[in-house]
């Protein structure tokens, strides 16, 4: 994990329960806003969406870019989610 966020280290280490959108890594202010002006409020929303595109980079990247995301934010939010789901979910 080295080279990791102090946010993705923390997201990835507990339980998703409640928490909200902005604590993915990469989700920001403005992302994060847009992502609830879309009803997309929590971070298990994002990870639901996740496992729809069945894990695919290229799917859930065109996903995040249609609410503005760039290419880093896109890599930071998928690889949360994906090392959150192997550690929590095998």
């Amino acid at each position: 994990m080295s080279g990791s966020s102090r946010q993705h280290i923390d997201f990835v280490n507990s339980p998703m329960k409640q928490k909200r959108v902005s604590q993915l890594p990469g989700i920001g202010f403005v992302l994060g806003g847009k992502l609830i002006d879309a009803g997309i409020t929590r971070a298990y929303h994002v990870f639901g969406k996740f496992l729809v595109l069945d894990k695919d980079r290229i799917a859930f990247y065109e996903w995040l870019r249609g609410f503005g995301a760039d290419d880093g934010q896109c890599t930071a939010c998928f690889n949360a989610l994906d090392e959150w789901c192997k550690r929590y979910l095998g």
